[in-house]
């Protein structure tokens, strides 16, 4: 952490920064400007609430949906491209469930659960009434909200039941059949909305799950829409936003959660955005100064030799079959060595970041790390 603050502090103080020093120095300089980012409020947020608050019917819903996810805001459901569960030399795109506050679905639907349950409704209240929504309305719309995500739990399987059983994650089926799942969603659309080819299979994960939200997307009135999506808008950039939106995403989600006492100071919170938006970029940095490229190629060696004398150690075993060897030679081979820091790195074209909103930085990174 000490080099890595070093790092980010240089970079911040280079005002003719380019490229990665860039991107890491404008994350981490607007992340320490806590004036700024106090006095700028909810301020940077409204453009985002803003496209909520005209969803009024289906259609503008929908096309909502599409366009955050886009964006890599994507509160209703995980997507994005894993290793095919019956075929590991190829991806495969997976949509996942999702759309819920709490950790797992059985917050919602477990008795041992109600007091967490009632917190989250007072936290969702909080948060409303923070982004602007009048007291009344906003415990109104919490009430709305938690019944909304409760819907959703009742058609979710829990935690323990997808680590038992990873197939569950696994459901190939086309973009052609999984729409006639969802009537009121078109995966073919979405597909198409987020800039990629069309599949000719994906993963629909859990599909009665999906098949909720399609019936939710008919038949659930816009103005709870709009206030689930505004609650999940704001909560999600709350760490970003001025203090009292970091105040109450700390006493719920940190204190009255997983028992932490005390907040994180700033500088290492910053640290970890930056690590977990832009890791690579500030890793380009990190290994100029503590693994150069002479290091790198001697590790290199090392393993090369290694790997070599395996392999014949393999190739002179008595006691081993060669259909055995063949198998263990196989093995060797497809064991790929990765040392230090790729040989390319990442291309970080295309993301513009800039000292005027830590949050505006952070969800560019976002978005930028969707695409």
């Amino acid at each position: 952490n000490a080099i890595q603050r070093q790092l980010v502090e240089q970079a911040a103080a280079d005002s003719k920064a380019t490229g990665v020093e860039k991107i890491v120095g404008d994350l981490w300089s607007t992340g320490m400007d806590e004036a700024k980012i106090n006095a700028q409020g909810i301020e940077p947020l409204k453009p985002e609430l803003a496209a909520i608050d005209v969803i009024s019917d289906q259609a503008k819903l929908v096309d909502y949906l599409r366009t955050s996810a886009a964006k890599g805001k994507n509160v209703l459901f995980s997507f994005g491209a894993e290793a095919d569960f019956k075929k590991s030399s190829q991806n495969i795109a997976y949509a996942m469930q999702g759309g819920l506050g709490l950790p797992d679905p059985e917050y919602y639907t477990s008795a041992a659960n109600k007091a967490k349950l009632e917190a989250y409704q007072a936290h969702v209240a909080k948060v409303l009434e923070l982004s602007g929504v009048a007291a009344a309305d906003a415990a109104k719309q919490a009430k709305q909200v938690v019944d909304f995500e409760t819907r959703l739990a009742k058609v979710s399987k829990t935690s323990t039941q997808m680590s038992r059983d990873a197939s569950l994650a696994y459901n190939p089926i086309s973009p052609a059949d999984a729409d006639k799942l969802t009537p009121n969603w078109s995966w073919t659309e979405f597909f198409k909305s987020q800039g990629v080819a069309t599949p000719e299979m994906f993963s629909l994960a859990i599909p009665a799950f999906h098949q909720e939200v399609s019936k939710m997307i008919a038949d659930t009135d816009p103005a709870i829409w709009r206030a689930y999506l505004r609650f999940h808008t704001v909560d999600g950039a709350s760490p970003f936003l001025s203090q009292p939106f970091v105040d109450e995403s700390f006493a719920f989600y940190n204190k009255s959660m997983r028992g932490q006492k005390e907040i994180k100071p700033r500088w290492k919170r910053v640290l970890a955005t930056i690590n977990g938006q832009a890791g690579e970029a500030l890793g380009q940095m990190y290994v100029k100064v503590a693994f150069p490229a002479d290091s790198k190629a001697k590790m290199e060696t090392l393993v090369t030799n290694l790997r070599t004398a395996l392999k014949a150690r393999i190739e002179k075993l008595d006691w081993m079959s060669p259909e055995t060897k063949t198998k263990a030679i196989a093995k060797w081979e497809s064991f790929t060595p990765k040392i230090g820091y790729p040989e390319k790195w990442r291309e970080w074209n295309g993301l513009s970041t800039g000292r005027d909103s830590y949050l505006g930085n952070v969800m560019a990174a976002q978005e930028f790390n969707y695409k």
